[in-house]
């Protein structure tokens, strides 16, 4: 019999040191001390494990990398109640590659969130375990309410004011949110993940219409004034990409495109007409996006028209950016800080 997972894991990098152990000076006043701490955020999502980077200059948070790789955590496990050790080898290939790059920026402040995958599957502990040998900090399974507060936190730091209804499709749920301006938010999650979806309904198109109306149903109507439903993550990034025929999601292609609800039925059916295989070759869309995107474009649509909005607006700000924003709580005094001090 094999070792368990996260001994293989430890066996494999203990010649890594975690970035707690690196040594540090002490700061010489407050300011330089906030200004001295790199912090960083992982996404462990369904689909893609995810990080981001920054430090806190002068009172203002300035992020210095972000990454992500679409490892499909989540993939069988709505099926078998389970991870399965090729999904966990592949996620915890992409970690090790994470946590250099956090050794090597100096990261001292870390927080690490898992959602519906780790949520669902029973041998969670497993994964934790091994995450937190190669990370030297708990991976934590959030709830799906806690991951939707959290994504909001992250869009409201790019659109500090007005209503705002958000959907960030995983693999495994959807969560949504709907505020008021200046209200706290209502949030839902949903299981309308892409690769559930997918799993169950293949690319039937009335069955995963059916999918998105059943699972909507009792929801309120969308707040007043709102023009446009905001998506996040990587679902955002592929329709910015198809609208604007592109193969790379920077910035300029992502923040802030809005999408008509007509351009997206239009790019819906033409995405519809390909295979899989087409989809990459002419859209250049990633393999492992072009098999899930017909089931993205499903509950885009459903969720709009459910609201009543007219378009769709893509942003790059995420679960990740809400949970950088819960550590900058805690050098400021404030309350919600869940970071794990790497400095100590």
């Amino acid at each position: 019999c094999r070792a368990p997972l996260a001994q293989r894991v430890a066996s494999s990098t203990s010649d890594y040191t975690h970035p707690h152990r690196a040594a540090h000076r002490p700061a010489r006043n407050a300011e330089e001390g906030l200004a001295m701490k790199p912090l960083a955020a992982v996404d462990f999502g369904s689909n893609t494990v995810s990080y981001l980077m920054g430090r806190i200059e002068r009172g203002r948070f300035t992020e210095t990398e972000r990454d992500g790789k679409f490892v499909r955590l989540g993939e069988g496990v709505q099926n078998t109640g389970r991870l399965s050790d090729a999904s966990m080898t592949r996620a915890l290939a992409w970690v090790e590659e994470i946590a250099r790059r956090l050794h090597s920026a100096r990261v001292e402040q870390l927080r690490c969130v898992g959602t519906e995958a780790l949520r669902l599957a029973s041998n969670r502990a497993e994964m934790c375990s091994a995450a937190r040998a190669i990370l030297g900090a708990e991976l934590e399974i959030i709830s799906g309410d806690e991951e939707a507060r959290l994504t909001f936190d992250g869009v409201r730091w790019r659109y500090p004011e007005g209503p705002l209804a958000i959907v960030d499709i995983g693999g495994g749920s959807m969560e949504l949110i709907l505020a008021e301006d200046g209200a706290a938010p209502a949030c839902w999650s949903l299981p309308l993940g892409s690769v559930v979806m997918t799993e169950k309904a293949g690319e039937d198109w009335p069955q995963l219409v059916q999918q998105v109306a059943a699972a909507l149903v009792g929801l309120p109507d969308a707040p007043e004034g709102l023009g446009e439903l905001t998506v996040v993550g990587g679902s955002g990034s592929t329709l910015a990409m198809l609208d604007q025929a592109v193969s790379l999601p920077t910035d300029s292609v992502v923040e802030g495109r809005v999408v008509s609800i007509e351009r997206a039925r239009e790019l819906r059916d033409r995405v519809r007409s390909r295979s899989s295989d087409e989809r990459t070759d002419e859209f250049e869309l990633p393999r492992k996006r072009a098999d899930i995107v017909v089931a993205v474009m499903a509950v885009l649509e459903g969720v709009a028209g459910r609201l009543g909005l007219p378009a769709i607006r893509t942003t790059r700000y995420s679960l990740r950016h809400g949970v950088l924003r819960s550590i900058c709580a805690g050098p400021y005094g404030l309350p919600g800080s869940r970071a794990r001090n790497m400095g100590n």
